[in-house]
């Protein structure tokens, strides 16, 4: 096998393998030199591209004013419906939950697509749709009211 013989780096001055640049240089220093500089297409030197240091916001200002007019809604509607109205086997009786039985997105301040429900027969309502449409607890989002 051929191997290479190590010369010193123009850079950091390190007896290693160089890379065909000008000056030649190791692998690290020509890895930082081609990361600091960056060619476009008419020749001239870009600066280096600068990643997003700022988080992206999970939730828009307007979804956190909904998300606050909801929670208070579903206050008072929770006490003015205390009971679970599926009440099927193995239900716990009193509403802990609220089911948006047209989804949430333009209907969630809507209570009159709520439903008042206990934690177990909201699994059931949503790990089982068809029997829930079926049975009235979920409505089809393409209807219309």
């Amino acid at each position: 096998m051929i191997t290479r013989k190590l010369k010193k780096c123009f850079v950091c001055d390190v007896p290693s393998v160089l890379w065909k640049a000008n000056p030649p240089m190791c692998k690290d220093c020509y890895q930082r030199h081609k990361n600091s500089l960056t060619q476009t297409t008419d020749g001239n030197v870009a600066k280096p591209f600068k990643y997003r240091t700022t988080e992206i916001r999970k939730i828009s200002d307007k979804q956190k004013k909904l998300n606050v007019a909801y929670l208070a809604q579903r206050a008072v509607y929770l006490k003015n419906n205390p009971f679970c109205k599926v009440g099927i086997e193995g239900c716990m009786g009193k509403a802990t939950q609220v089911h948006h039985k047209k989804s949430r997105g333009q209907y969630l301040l809507q209570d009159s697509t709520w439903l008042p429900i206990c934690a177990y027969c909201h699994h059931q309502v949503e790990t089982r749709p068809q029997w829930a449409k079926e049975n009235g607890f979920s409505l089809s989002r393409l209807e219309k009211i």
